[in-house]
């Protein structure tokens, strides 16, 4: 019965540890409404170093959306 105490632990925390792109290196973008070719958001998370595609300017182009093909 401890070693059952001491391994569900262990495995919570190693489960939880891997973080997908970008998650494991985030950097948030500034708030406000932005827009790529696909979505809207007003946050944005993407990775560290690398520029962030959704700008305002996108917003007043027709968002693609898979209904409308």
């Amino acid at each position: 019965m401890r070693k059952l105490l001491f391994i569900l632990p262990l495995l919570a925390v190693a489960s939880c540890s891997y973080m997908p792109e970008p998650l494991n290196d985030p950097q948030v973008s500034s708030f406000g409404k932005k827009c790529n070719e696909e979505a809207w958001s007003y946050i944005w998370i993407h990775k560290k170093g690398e520029n962030l595609t959704a700008s305002e300017k996108n917003c007043k182009i027709p968002i693609k959306r898979i209904l409308d093909e």
